[in-house]
């Protein structure tokens, strides 16, 4: 059982399984926060500019929600050319055993960007946390900017909910 989730960690198998949903209509790009102004627990302030969605019915089994976070600034690149490069490893995400959403933000000010994804278990959040695609992210990030939380038994879109600044929008 160990083998099977290590080759199914694989890049390549987590594209070939990428390819297989979206060819099924099961990834789509949400416009439910984008643009929206989100305000996290340490007062920073984030402009969502994507959210990727894995729909339930690629779902198979029975799921306890976990949030993962991740916050960094980027070592080199501007802001716009970040954008374009964050959309390389979205194969990579989509395709990971127990991905079911993502929210990519910025804060414009300070240079940080966040992802909140929405994992079917705390194992698979941290199973990511090790994988192959955040090892790369890492790599171009400044190391001491890195950070992740981890919170179990999360709904994404609860999560969301409450840190959404009403009437704000960048």
């Amino acid at each position: 059982m160990a083998i099977h989730k290590n080759i199914r960690r694989h890049p390549f198998i987590c594209l070939l399984v990428t390819v297989g949903n979206t060819l099924r209509g099961r990834i789509h790009f949400s416009q439910e926060y984008r643009g929206k102004a989100i305000r996290m627990d340490d007062g920073q302030q984030f402009t969502v500019f994507r959210h990727m969605v894995l729909d339930k019915s690629a779902n198979h089994s029975a799921t306890i929600p976990t949030v993962f976070i991740v916050r960094f600034t980027f070592a080199a690149l501007s802001q716009q050319a970040n954008r374009i490069a964050s959309l390389i490893p979205i194969p990579l995400i989509a395709g990971f055993p127990g991905f079911r959403e993502k929210i990519w933000m910025v804060n414009e000010h300070t240079g940080y960007w966040q992802g909140v994804y929405q994992w079917e278990s705390e194992q698979a959040a941290e199973a990511y946390q090790h994988s192959f695609v955040l090892g790369v992210m890492n790599k171009r990030a400044v190391q001491e900017s890195l950070s992740y939380t981890i919170l179990p038994k999360t709904h994404l879109s609860e999560y969301m909910r409450t840190r959404v600044i009403t009437g704000e929008t960048s």
